[in-house]
C-alpha cells in the first residue's frame, strides 16, 4: 500500500525495524532504506550500559552453566547439493540471514556482573 500511494518501496524489514508510523514516515522522507548497508559488528540491544537479555537466554545461558557445552539446543541437518556452486549468491544469502536475525550478531561477555 505504501509503494502504490507513494511510489516509494520499503523492504518489509522496515516494518519491523521501524515499527511506529513515525518511523516509517522518515523513511518515506529519506526514499527508503539503503539496502546495501554494510553488516556491523555489535554486541546487541544495549540498556544503558549492558545488555539485556530475554527470559529464554537467561535460561539457556544458566544450563550452559548447569551443564556445559551442550547441543541439546541445535537442529542438525544435512543438505547435498549438486552441481556448481554459486559461492557469491552463497555468501549473499548468508548475509542476509545473518542482517535479518540479530542474534546471530550478537556476543555477549561475561563479566563480574
Amino acid at each position: 500500500r505504501v509503494r502504490q500511494e507513494t511510489a516509494i518501496t520499503l523492504p518489509l524489514r522496515a516494518l519491523f525495524e521501524f515499527a511506529t508510523p513515525a518511523g516509517l514516515a522518515l523513511q518515506l522522507v529519506d526514499g527508503g532504506i539503503d539496502e546495501s548497508t554494510p553488516l556491523v559488528g555489535g554486541i546487541g540491544r544495549l540498556d544503558g550500559n549492558k545488555v539485556t537479555l530475554s527470559y529464554g537466554q537467561k535460561r539457556l545461558w544458566a544450563l550452559d552453566r548447569l551443564d556445559g557445552a551442550s547441543a541439546t539446543y541445535n537442529i542438525p541437518a544435512v543438505f547435498r547439493l549438486t552441481g556448481a556452486i554459486n559461492i557469491e549468491a552463497l555468501q549473499l544469502a548468508l548475509l542476509a540471514i545473518i542482517e535479518r536475525h540479530e542474534a546471530l550478531r550478537t556476543v555477549m561477555l561475561e563479566d563480574e556482573d
